[in-house]
């Protein structure tokens, strides 16, 4: 699934494009779990304009940018475009562009961070994974955070905040985007990560969950499509999370 070279031409360098469009920061925290031990190089999609001579490109998110749709389009051997939404959920925004998208590089190969997300268009998967053990968090510091929340909020995720709130657990929710050292500031000072999908079906958020979980952040999630995701964090139905999350902290204050 990555764009190939000709026939007869020589092998060629493949250079991991993270654009620079509105977010980029959560998809570059993710890379290194993605392209272990390789670079990758941001770009202002508004220079954008394809692969340098001798290399092919797999761009990331590339609906973000749908403009560049014609730059896609004229090198289909050598850009690969990197699914990074879910497109599952019919509901989800990200539907329309990725399929318009889809539809104006037809022979663009692409990749996806999700088997269960690729099925929906038949994509290639590279998903993010683990480049060392986990660590384990540190007993004695002061975490005066019992639930972090860093994503943007609707019904489904407000009502399992505001149940954990209800029986006395300490959510915190930034106004804001968080990302790179003040997301690990954050984490650092809460007892847990909690991802809850935004839509449904829900596909794990493994840009947002892995970084988090290298960085030694116990995390509880949402259960996904196929199960996926719980070789980085326990993973519970909806109806389940607040139960769960309640029961974790709990262990925690006794130190289990």
């Amino acid at each position: 699934h990555f764009a190939r070279a000709q026939p007869g031409r020589s092998p060629v360098k493949t250079r991991w494009v993270v654009l620079t469009t509105p977010w980029y920061e959560c998809i570059a925290a993710a890379m290194p779990f993605l392209v272990p031990g390789q670079s990758w190089t941001y770009i202002d999609p508004a220079v954008y304009a394809g692969p340098e001579p001798g290399e092919q490109d797999v761009v990331m998110a590339p609906h973000r940018a749908p403009h560049l749709a014609p730059v896609f389009a004229a090198f289909p051997d050598r850009i690969t475009l990197y699914e990074t939404e879910n497109v599952l959920d019919p509901a989800s925004p990200w539907v329309g562009p990725s399929t318009r998208l889809r539809l104006a590089c037809p022979a663009n190969p692409w990749l996806n961070y999700s088997a269960a997300n690729a099925s929906m268009f038949g994509d290639g998967v590279q998903a993010l994974r683990k480049i060392h053990n986990l660590p384990a968090r540190a007993a004695g510091a002061d975490r005066p955070i019992d639930v972090l929340f860093v994503v943007s909020l609707n019904k489904r995720r407000v009502d399992i905040l505001s149940k954990l709130q209800l029986f006395g657990a300490k959510v915190h929710v930034p106004p804001g985007p968080v990302f790179g050292n003040a997301l690990a500031i954050l984490e650092a000072r809460s007892k847990l990560l909690l991802n809850v999908h935004y839509y449904t079906p829900g596909v794990f958020e493994s840009f947002r969950v892995v970084p988090a979980a290298h960085r030694g952040t116990p995390v509880i999630s949402e259960r996904s499509e196929r199960n996926e995701g719980t070789e980085w964090a326990p993973c519970y139905p909806y109806a389940d999370l607040v139960e769960a999350t309640l029961s974790a902290l709990k262990g925690m204050s006794r130190g289990t």
